[in-house]
Protein backbone atom coordinates (compact mmCIF):
# COMPACT_ATOMS: atom_id res chain seq x y z
CA UNK A 1 0.00 0.00 0.00
CA UNK A 2 1.19 3.64 -0.91
CA UNK A 3 0.35 6.85 -2.05
CA UNK A 4 1.72 9.36 -4.18
CA UNK A 5 1.07 12.39 -2.20
CA UNK A 6 1.68 13.29 0.98
CA UNK A 7 -2.07 13.36 2.81
CA UNK A 8 -0.52 14.70 5.63
CA UNK A 9 0.27 18.16 3.94
CA UNK A 10 -2.75 20.25 4.45
CA UNK A 11 -3.18 23.86 1.28
CA UNK A 12 -1.53 26.13 4.23
CA UNK A 13 1.55 23.93 4.91
CA UNK A 14 1.58 23.66 0.64
CA UNK A 15 2.06 27.38 0.33
CA UNK A 16 4.39 27.66 2.65
CA UNK A 17 6.66 25.00 1.38
CA UNK A 18 5.95 26.99 -1.86
CA UNK A 19 7.25 30.02 -0.71
CA UNK A 20 10.68 28.34 0.01
CA UNK A 21 11.45 26.50 -2.98
CA UNK A 22 9.86 29.83 -5.43
CA UNK A 23 13.42 29.97 -7.08
CA UNK A 24 13.61 26.18 -7.62
CA UNK A 25 10.20 25.65 -8.47
CA UNK A 26 10.47 28.50 -11.55
CA UNK A 27 13.87 27.37 -12.06
CA UNK A 28 12.25 23.75 -13.06
CA UNK A 29 9.31 24.76 -14.92
CA UNK A 30 6.76 23.77 -12.87
CA UNK A 31 5.08 27.07 -13.28
CA UNK A 32 5.57 28.97 -16.29
CA UNK A 33 6.04 32.30 -14.90
CA UNK A 34 5.89 34.13 -11.31
CA UNK A 35 2.81 35.53 -11.71
CA UNK A 36 1.73 31.77 -11.85
CA UNK A 37 3.72 30.65 -9.22
CA UNK A 38 1.58 33.49 -6.94
CA UNK A 39 -1.53 32.15 -8.28
CA UNK A 40 -0.95 28.90 -7.31
CA UNK A 41 0.99 29.78 -3.48
CA UNK A 42 -2.09 32.28 -3.03
CA UNK A 43 -4.91 29.86 -3.61
CA UNK A 44 -3.16 27.80 -1.15
CA UNK A 45 -2.67 30.07 1.54
CA UNK A 46 -6.01 31.43 1.36
CA UNK A 47 -8.04 27.89 0.54
CA UNK A 48 -10.78 28.75 3.55
CA UNK A 49 -11.36 32.29 2.62
CA UNK A 50 -11.70 30.52 -1.23
CA UNK A 51 -12.96 27.69 -1.06
CA UNK A 52 -16.11 28.78 -2.89
CA UNK A 53 -15.11 30.69 -5.55
CA UNK A 54 -13.75 28.87 -8.26
CA UNK A 55 -10.34 29.81 -9.51
CA UNK A 56 -9.42 28.83 -12.92
CA UNK A 57 -6.27 27.07 -12.00
CA UNK A 58 -7.04 23.37 -12.83
CA UNK A 59 -6.46 21.86 -9.41
CA UNK A 60 -8.80 19.34 -8.56
CA UNK A 61 -11.64 19.79 -5.38
CA UNK A 62 -10.36 16.09 -4.85
CA UNK A 63 -6.91 17.65 -3.92
CA UNK A 64 -8.81 20.51 -1.01
CA UNK A 65 -11.11 18.03 0.00
CA UNK A 66 -9.27 16.65 3.43
CA UNK A 67 -11.78 13.90 3.72
CA UNK A 68 -10.86 12.90 0.16
CA UNK A 69 -7.39 13.51 0.69
CA UNK A 70 -6.72 11.27 3.52
CA UNK A 71 -9.36 8.62 2.50
CA UNK A 72 -6.59 6.26 0.74
CA UNK A 73 -4.76 6.42 4.12
CA UNK A 74 -7.66 5.90 6.39
CA UNK A 75 -8.72 2.39 4.32
CA UNK A 76 -5.09 1.36 4.57
CA UNK A 77 -4.92 1.97 8.09
CA UNK A 78 -8.73 0.43 8.47
CA UNK A 79 -7.32 -2.69 6.40
CA UNK A 80 -4.30 -2.65 9.11
CA UNK A 81 -6.57 -2.94 11.74
CA UNK A 82 -8.50 -5.49 10.53
CA UNK A 83 -5.62 -7.64 9.95
CA UNK A 84 -4.42 -7.65 13.24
Amino acid sequence: WAVQYHPEFNPEWMSGLMKQREKILLKEGIYNNQEEFYSYKNYFSNIEMLNDQKIPLNISDNLINQKMHTLELLNWLNFLKSQG
